[in-house]
């Protein structure tokens, strides 16, 4: 079980050195933005020079301004995160919320819990994840990404919707960014079917974005699915931290299927995420004369995709 966070030290009480592993990585994802391969090779190089609790570590140097022995990199990564030490409650908030919500927990890397795939993304590896409903869903045997165009087609949202259903009947999870188009359809019809959604987040799992999907992302959690993000609550999504999320959705499954994309559609981001970590990739063709199937057209010709046409194609992948 996931022990929680009740004891944190505010930076202006001059205690640092005494907090926890756990605290230290969860005040890192209040104060800094997510997927910094710097932050997460200096985690790293602590780690590997013995130290028990390499984010104390860092922790204690981004507080104090103490920049013995660190890189130039490192030093920047600390005049980037200093300031955002000294704004606003937002680590009492995170607190606060966390004792306040039964059915979350923030994990961190060596917890039970904790999903040991991400661990592909080395230096880009997540500090730490807030989730709501079942942590457990995040270490299911297969899972297979789905995404998409937010302006889909009824031909997308029927494919999305059917290619969630027979997947959650042959025992896949289902992970979704929950966005409107491609996103929400799969993400339905997995609860539809009593399968496992996980949704990942660009903002903090507090704040459930589109809000026109408010119901749908909260159902998540009440479904025994979890809801994921590496931003504390509170944080707002923003276009990068969409992007960012990108690889959190690649790393959690053993593959993805783009349904439909426009030629520069975001989603192709998961596509490349996923490949990057040797992962499989699979695209659905659309109509030659429908701009919302260009990008997954492209994947298949240029990207090293497979061509996805049915449940068993996508079964194939992983």
């Amino acid at each position: 079980m996931t022990t929680r966070t009740t004891t944190l030290s505010l930076p202006a009480t001059g205690e640092v050195a005494a907090w926890t592993e756990r605290e230290s990585r969860l005040a890192l994802t209040v104060w800094a933005e997510p997927n910094n391969p710097t932050l997460g090779a200096w985690l790293t190089r602590r780690a590997q020079t013995g130290s028990e609790t390499p984010a104390r570590d860092v922790v204690a140097a981004i507080v104090t301004g103490d920049l013995a022995g660190l890189s130039a990199a490192e030093i920047e990564a600390v005049n980037q995160i200093r300031p955002r030490t000294l704004l606003g409650d937002g680590l009492e908030r995170a607190v606060r919320w966390l004792d306040s919500h039964a059915d979350a927990v923030f994990l961190i890397p060596g917890d039970d819990a904790w999903p040991a795939a991400l661990d592909a993304l080395g230096d880009r590896r997540p500090v730490g994840l807030w989730v709501r409903g079942d942590a457990a869903a995040l270490r299911h045997a297969r899972v297979i990404a789905i995404g998409g165009a937010r302006a889909s087609t009824g031909y997308g949202d029927h494919v999305a919707g059917e290619l969630a259903t027979e997947l959650t009947e042959q025992g896949v999870a289902i992970a979704t960014g929950a966005a409107y188009g491609i996103d929400g359809a799969a993400t339905r019809a997995t609860l539809a079917a009593g399968g496992t959604p996980i949704v990942v987040l660009g903002g903090g799992v507090d704040r459930p974005y589109p809000a026109g999907h408010n119901d749908l992302i909260n159902r998540v959690a009440a479904a025994g699915g979890a809801i994921v993000s590496e931003l504390a609550p509170g944080a707002a999504p923003t276009k990068w931290r969409f992007a960012a999320r990108a690889r959190i959705l690649g790393g959690l499954s053993q593959a993805s299927v783009i349904v439909e994309a426009g030629w520069r559609s975001g989603s192709l981001l998961l596509a490349a995420e996923t490949a990057q970590l040797g992962r499989r990739v699979g695209a659905v063709p659309g109509p030659i004369t429908s701009p919302s199937s260009a990008g997954t057209h492209r994947l298949i010709r240029e990207g090293g995709a497979t061509l996805v046409t049915d449940t068993a194609d996508a079964l194939a992948l992983l």
